[in-house]
C-alpha cells in the first residue's frame, strides 16, 4: 500500500489576528497547530511535513516531540503558493501527499480517511467530489468549499 502523508501549511502571517498567531490559539487545551497536526498523524500512514515561516520558532516549539518533518519557507510573506512549493520540494517519506492548512481544527481523522479512500480507494463520499486530476473540492449543503490537492510523487 502506498504511503499517504501530508504537507501542512503553517507559515502564514495571521494578519487578521493583529498581534496574535492564530495557529497558537488554544483548541481543546493545546495550540491549534498541534491539534491539527496530531489529527493528520492519527489519520494517515505516511510522513507529515509542516511548512513554517512566520514565527517558525514558536510553531516548531508547539510541535516539539511529534514525529514530523519541518520545512522553512523563507518566502512566507509572498503568499501561500510559496509555502506549497517549499513543502513539495522538501517533503520526504511518502508517495502521496495531502496539502492541508494548519488552521482547520474541526477537521477529523474520519474526514482525512474519507479523502484518502475517495482519492485512492475508488470510494465515494457524499461530502467529497473528486476529479480525475485528484483535485478535490469540499462541499457542505451544496456550497463549494476550499480545494484540497492530492499530489503524486
Amino acid at each position: 500500500m502506498d504511503s499517504f502523508g501530508a504537507i501542512i501549511l503553517a507559515a502564514g502571517l495571521s494578519r487578521r489576528m493583529e498581534d496574535r498567531n492564530k495557529l497558537l490559539l488554544p483548541i481543546h487545551g493545546k495550540p491549534m497547530i498541534q491539534h491539527v497536526v496530531e489529527t493528520y498523524i492519527a489519520a494517515l500512514n505516511g510522513q507529515v511535513c509542516v511548512v513554517t515561516g512566520f514565527e517558525s520558532d514558536r510553531i516548531e516549539a508547539a510541535l516539539d516531540g511529534l514525529p514530523i518533518q519541518f520545512v522553512h519557507n523563507a518566502d512566507f510573506d509572498a503568499g501561500q503558493p510559496f509555502s506549497v512549493r517549499a513543502g513539495l520540494l522538501k517533503a520526504r517519506g511518502s508517495q502521496q501527499y495531502l496539502i492541508g492548512l494548519g488552521d482547520q481544527p474541526q477537521l477529523t481523522t474520519d474526514d482525512l480517511r474519507a479523502l484518502d479512500c475517495c482519492a485512492f480507494g475508488g470510494g465515494r463520499s457524499e461530502n467529497l467530489n473528486p476529479s480525475p486530476e485528484h483535485h478535490t473540492w469540499q462541499s457542505h449543503r451544496c456550497a463549494r468549499g476550499h480545494a484540497c490537492s492530492i499530489v503524486g510523487r
